[in-house]
């Protein structure tokens, strides 16, 4: 019975404020607001170690869903955006969000308070530093932490790329 209280609140509560607001205010308050989105598969080429998959013990041997960066950027009536960038990761690591903040601030000039950077958290997807291999508990060899460097190097153009199609 709680579950049903909780979804009719999360509901209504949004049809509170669309009803209480004259249509013609809510009408031109909408048409002020902008919003960008755009997709990319961000499925390596290669197959890869996989990140934070502690109990396998060679990479993976197959593909059988494809991974996906998706990016929504909005913009209120006074040009102030936002950008949200939501990516199918165990995580998005220091050295990863840095260097993507900083490159969408030099090619877009969103600061970094502007930019949210997600991940799922999946662990069927990608590493993307190689300095973390000693906290993955597998042993990898140089061919394969210079994969993951590349790997994270191609996901970093992906995400600036994305964020420009938003």
């Amino acid at each position: 019975m709680k579950r049903i209280h909780v979804f009719l609140v999360v509901v209504s509560f949004p049809l509170y404020f669309i009803h209480a607001r004259p249509e013609k205010e809510f009408s031109e308050n909408l048409t002020q607001w902008k919003a960008g989105v755009a997709k990319m598969i961000i499925t390596p080429d290669e197959l890869i170690w996989m990140g934070a998959y502690v109990s396998r013990n060679r990479p993976a041997k197959e593909t059988r869903h494809d991974l996906w960066a998706k990016v929504l950027v909005l913009e209120d009536a006074k040009g102030n955006r936002a950008v949200m960038v939501s990516s199918d990761l165990v995580g998005i690591r220091n050295g990863l969000s840095d260097r993507v903040r900083k490159r969408i601030k030099e090619r877009y000039g969103h600061t970094h308070a502007q930019v949210l950077l997600n991940s799922s958290h999946t662990h069927t997807a990608l590493e993307t530093e190689n300095k973390f291999h000693n906290l993955l508990l597998f042993t990898l060899n140089k061919a394969e932490l210079v994969q993951i460097d590349r790997d994270g190097e191609k996901l970093e153009k992906q995400l600036i790329v994305l964020v420009g199609k938003a």
